[in-house]
């Protein structure tokens, strides 16, 4: 009788555990918390038509945009912990926030569990024409300059755009005077450049090369580990002497309390989509890499890049409400 307990318990364990991985064993919801043809939209609906082929399981990708990504971020913080829920997203509504905000509705650290990095890419440096700089480090000395009366643009606040260009402002010299514009939009940040109501920005490879190649903006530099595909002449702030190289990154993330299991499974599938030959070349297209992690390997990741960027704003006072 015992032996047949202990086999009962048994036997009930391994079901349980196939059926925790048993993933997906529904719909899937993919939110993305940014509008129709951004980045992570795209990247969303890439990796997620090859899993739904894959799986035969439906999935919906919803755009829920808004307070820089949090909405979205929200609603999947709030869902049931089995894996069906999931959000894709750059750093900010997944990590960065945290240390930019005074308040939050859900904690990143806990309301949410990581699940796989899909994508990472340097942004550039660019400047409008009537700069002087053809590199980095003279960028830097105009910048200082009493002389110049300079300002750069982002897409806004807190964004990863204005945390570099904060960053080498504040390493260009105590007496700078260089103001943040904030723009709607990557197409308005092209815009003020040409038109000089602004002098610098950083955007992804693929928003500003149109600009580059026609001569109406100049790239000064990388800003990452190594070189981007789409600017491979270009080199990186570390080549010129600026040891600084975060990178954009857009990851995969489901509600927290979600078992491992369960996320191991969907890294697999996700895995499985990123090795698809037609989505490499897309993403080579837009200067897209791919860096394979899983959720324990991902966690660290987002782990360091925080301790990359937490001394930086609590140094520069960059602080949201």
């Amino acid at each position: 009788m015992k032996a047949r307990i202990a086999l009962l318990f048994l036997c009930c364990g391994l079901t349980a555990a196939a059926g925790a991985a048993d993933w997906p064993s529904k719909a899937v919801r993919v939110v993305v918390p940014y509008g129709a043809g951004s980045a992570p939209d795209t990247i969303a609906r890439m990796i997620f038509e090859r899993v739904q082929r894959h799986t035969g399981q439906a999935v919906v990708i919803e755009n829920r945009g808004g307070a820089s990504g949090m909405i979205g971020a929200a609603v999947v913080a709030n869902a049931a912990p089995d894996g069906h829920t999931l959000v894709l997203a750059p750093s900010g509504p997944l990590a960065m926030n945290a240390l930019l905000y005074k308040q939050m509705s859900y904690d990143p650290g806990t309301d949410l569990a990581p699940v796989s990095l899909v994508a990472e890419t340097p942004t550039i440096l660019v400047v409008a024409n009537d700069i002087e700089a053809s590199n980095a480090n003279d960028l830097l000395a105009e910048m200082a300059s009493p002389r110049r009366k300079l300002a750069y643009a982002s897409p806004g606040t807190g964004t990863l755009g204005h945390l570099i260009m904060a960053y080498l402002v504040a390493r260009s010299g105590p007496n700078a005077d260089v103001p943040h514009v904030a723009y709607s939009g990557s197409p308005q940040i092209i815009t003020a450049l040409m038109a000089g109501d602004v002098q610098m920005a950083v955007s992804s490879p693929l928003t500003v090369a149109p600009a580059v190649a026609s001569g109406k903006v100049r790239a000064i530099a990388a800003i990452g580990p190594e070189r981007s595909a789409i600017f491979p002449d270009v080199p990186t702030l570390r080549e010129q002497g600026i040891d600084f190289t975060p990178t954009s990154w857009f990851g995969l993330y489901t509600t927290g309390g979600t078992p491992a299991e369960i996320r191991d499974a969907i890294h697999r599938e996700v895995r499985l989509a990123l090795q698809d030959q037609g989505l490499l070349d897309s993403y080579a297209l837009q200067g897209l890499s791919v860096r394979d992690l899983d959720p324990p390997a991902f966690a660290k990741y987002v782990q360091d890049d925080l301790a990359l960027w937490k001394p930086i704003i609590e140094a520069y006072g960059i602080a949201l409400d």
